[in-house]
C-alpha cells in the first residue's frame, strides 16, 4: 500500500513538473513576456524609405524576442529597394541590432541604376533624383565601362568637368559626352591615352563648349 502511494505521489510530482515546464515555455514564447523593446539601426541610409523599413521590422518582430528569426528578418530586409546587405544581431533580453548597407549608384542605365560593383538596381516603386551620368551600352560591356569610368573620373574632374554620358557605340566605339556639351570620340583602343591627350590641350579657345572631338588619330585630333 505504501509502495502504491509512493508511485502515485511520483506520478503527481512528474505531472506537476511537466505542467510547470509547459507553463514556463508558453510564458516565454508569449510576445508580451519578452517583447522586442529596442531596435538599433546602424548604417548611412540616404535612399531607403524609413517608414517602410520600420513597418517591415515591426512585422518581423511582432512575435517577440525569442521567436524573431534573424535569417528571416535578413531576407525581408534584403527584399526592400536600395538595401544591399544586412546583418541582424539579437542582444538578450529585448534588443535587436541591424546593420544596413545601401547600394551606392554611380550611373544610370536604361531605367535602372548601376553601382560600382556592377549591381543593377531597379527603380521600380522608388525614386532617385540625384544627377548621375548615363551609361549607354549593352549589358555585356558593363564591367568594362565601370572599369574605364572609375579611371576616367579623376582625370576629367581635375579639369573641373564631369561625365554626362559614357557609351559604347558599335560604329564609333567608346565615347564620352562631358557636362559642358563636348563630345569625345575615343575609338576602341588606347582610349585612356587618347583621353589624356585631349586634356593636355584643354582648355583651348578653339574648343567650343559643344565641340565634337575625334581622338581616334595616332597623332593630333579633329574638331568638328
Amino acid at each position: 500500500m505504501t509502495g502504491q502511494k509512493t508511485f502515485i505521489s511520483d506520478i503527481l510530482s512528474i505531472g506537476l513538473l511537466l505542467s510547470l515546464i509547459v507553463g514556463c515555455l508558453l510564458l516565454t514564447i508569449d510576445p508580451h513576456t519578452l517583447p522586442v523593446n529596442t531596435v538599433q539601426i546602424k548604417g548611412e541610409l540616404t535612399n531607403t524609405n524609413l517608414l517602410i523599413l520600420q513597418d517591415t521590422i515591426s512585422q518581423a518582430t511582432v512575435n517577440g524576442f525569442l521567436r524573431t528569426d534573424p535569417t528571416l528578418l535578413n531576407s525581408v530586409l534584403l527584399a526592400l529597394p536600395w538595401i544591399e546587405t544586412t546583418q541582424v544581431q539579437k542582444i538578450w533580453p529585448d534588443t535587436i541590432i541591424i546593420t544596413i548597407n545601401e547600394y551606392q549608384p554611380i550611373a544610370k542605365w536604361e531605367n535602372k541604376l548601376i553601382d560600382i560593383k556592377g549591381n543593377i538596381i531597379s527603380l521600380k516603386n522608388t525614386r532617385y533624383d540625384r544627377d548621375l551620368p548615363r551609361f549607354m551600352m549593352s549589358i555585356k560591356h558593363l564591367d568594362e565601362i565601370i572599369y574605364y569610368y572609375m579611371k576616367f573620373v579623376p582625370i576629367i574632374r581635375k579639369a573641373k568637368l564631369d561625365i554626362h554620358e559614357f557609351g559604347y557605340d558599335t560604329f564609333r566605339a567608346w565615347y564620352i559626352l562631358l557636362d559642358n556639351g563636348t563630345k569625345l570620340w575615343l575609338g576602341n583602343t588606347n582610349i585612356e591615352t587618347r583621353l589624356k591627350r585631349f586634356f593636355k590641350i584643354y582648355p583651348d579657345k578653339s574648343l567650343g563648349s559643344n565641340s565634337h572631338i575625334d581622338l581616334r588619330y595616332n597623332n593630333g585630333i579633329a574638331i568638328y
